[in-house]
């Protein structure tokens, strides 16, 4: 395949980068490879760009994050995971489990928060309220699928909406109290709507994770 490279600009086209880790070692390996190939120019595209080493990627899926796990440390997701637990916790008390003081622990929290890495608020037990849940996947047209997408976002019941690729190009996972509530929800709210040319439905247990979530407020 080095033959065909041989004085021509190149285009790598990926899928994702999750990490980027994997795809920068690749990227690095073809750029040592250009002098030596003789190759005018490398440019990478992508669909989803969420480490920004990219040179393209599909608008609207361009995801660059300012923060990544990498630059949390142990003492950070402590203060996660305590907060998780008791939105309430007092500095005092995460304090304990760290070896720090509070007013670090204060001040780490407070960037969090200022950072958006963090959020606090009040969560719904999901097993105190639902007891069955759904996985629907959605083939519609775009106008369609963005017509959803604004009605889903106010519903009680849809914890999870994503845009997918492939045949299906939404996905959304909701919480009843039962059966007929799913039913109901498909005929009214999906299957009422003429832009949606397909669905599938899974029915299930209550999620696994997330145990807990924020519906919103009609």
């Amino acid at each position: 395949e080095e033959e065909k490279a041989k004085g021509r600009k190149i285009l790598l086209v990926d899928n994702d980068i999750i990490t980027g880790k994997g795809y920068k070692r690749a990227m690095e390996a073809m750029r040592l490879k250009k002098e030596k190939l003789g190759t005018k120019d490398v440019k990478y595209a992508v669909l989803c760009d969420r480490t920004g080493l990219a040179d393209f990627s599909v608008e609207g899926y361009s995801a660059y994050a300012p923060w990544s796990l990498e630059r949390l440390d142990g003492v950070d997701l402590k203060i996660i995971q305590a907060l998780s637990e008791d939105g309430k916790k007092s500095f005092v008390e995460i304090a304990k489990g760290t070896g720090l003081s509070q007013v670090a622990i204060k001040n780490r929290e407070e960037r969090l928060l200022k950072d958006k890495v963090l959020k606090i608020r009040g969560l719904l037990n999901m097993e105190k309220v639902y007891s069955v849940s759904a996985h629907i996947d959605i083939e519609a047209d775009s106008k369609t699928i963005n017509r959803l997408i604004e009605k889903f976002e106010k519903s009680p019941v849809v914890y999870h909406l994503v845009k997918t690729s492939g045949r299906y190009n939404l996905m959304v996972s909701i919480v009843t109290p039962n059966l007929e509530s799913i039913e109901n929800f498909i005929a009214k709210e999906i299957r009422s709507d003429l832009g949606v040319k397909h669905i599938e439905v899974n029915v299930g247990e209550l999620p696994i994770i997330p145990k807990s979530w924020t519906p919103p407020i009609i």
